[in-house]
């Protein structure tokens, strides 16, 4: 399980994130986010959203992914 942590938009009454930076761009499916392995690297693309966007409450939020292996039928299997 790999570790890290993403960058988010956060409403700013509940602090929810409503965004999710995938690598390119914020957006709201979790699933595509991009896990940053170092907090310093997730600092950096969290403080150039931040200028970009200053009208948002951008964060930084620990992460935790995993690749889960699913079997195909053995017709597809080749």
């Amino acid at each position: 399980m790999a570790e890290g942590f993403i960058v988010v938009e956060q409403d700013e009454e509940t602090e929810t994130p409503i965004g999710f930076w995938n690598g390119s761009v914020l957006e709201e499916e979790i699933q595509n986010s991009a896990l940053l392995t170092t907090k310093q690297d997730a600092r950096i693309i969290s403080g150039q959203l931040q200028s970009q966007y200053p009208e948002r409450q951008i964060a930084i939020l620990p992460a935790r992914s995993a690749i889960e292996l699913t079997t195909a039928p053995r017709a597809a299997v080749r």
